[in-house]
């Protein structure tokens, strides 16, 4: 079976989860064996209005709730998805930086589909080293995830990410640093 994962916050709409949800369902005629498995503490007050938004769309079938998982078994879980995505909306935490779980999502070596936010488009490009959305778009979102679904180039996508996650280990970054103090 087929698995879009997320990994992260379900509360404060930080993530974007219900703009994965929205897609998610978009996708669900062309891919019926297609499960969305959501890693994370589903502890929180945003999650009654999640598992509606999914009962409303006629998706408790389909879409996989974890809740909090050990991280032994999360690295097996990232790396036999189909795909991973991170579609986080423009908010305050979005603006700067990168999520770390990017990092992790690029070493899994599992294709991935982001939004455009903060400053991942520094490091990532659309179609080299992941497959970038729009942010606040489920239209643009769903159409990134059908792409990354069906792509002939994923093999090569996956490893382009996972040579610019390896640029980002500490033993470069130190040697930069002291390249450039020096």
């Amino acid at each position: 079976c087929e698995y879009v994962a997320y990994v992260g916050s379900l509360g404060n709409n930080k993530d974007g989860v219900p703009i994965l949800i929205n897609s998610f369902s978009l996708l669900k005629d062309d891919f019926p064996d297609l499960k969305l498995v959501i890693i994370g503490n589903t502890n929180v007050k945003e999650f009654d209005g999640i598992f509606r938004l999914v009962k409303g769309l006629e998706l408790e079938k389909r879409v996989i709730f974890t809740g909090i998982v050990d991280h032994d078994l999360l690295h097996s879980i990232l790396t036999h998805d189909s795909l991973l995505a991170l579609p986080r909306p423009i908010n305050k935490p979005a603006e700067g930086g990168i999520p770390s779980k990017v990092g992790e999502y690029m070493a899994s070596r599992v294709p991935m589909v982001l939004t455009d936010v903060g400053e991942l488009n520094y490091f990532l490009k659309d179609g080299f080293n992941c497959y970038m959305a729009q942010p606040d778009s489920i239209n643009d979102f769903t159409s990134k995830m059908k792409s990354a679904l069906t792509s002939k180039n994923n093999d090569i996508i996956v490893l382009n990410a996972f040579d610019t996650v390896l640029k980002f280990n500490v033993l470069n970054q130190a040697k930069k640093l002291i390249d450039f103090l020096t």
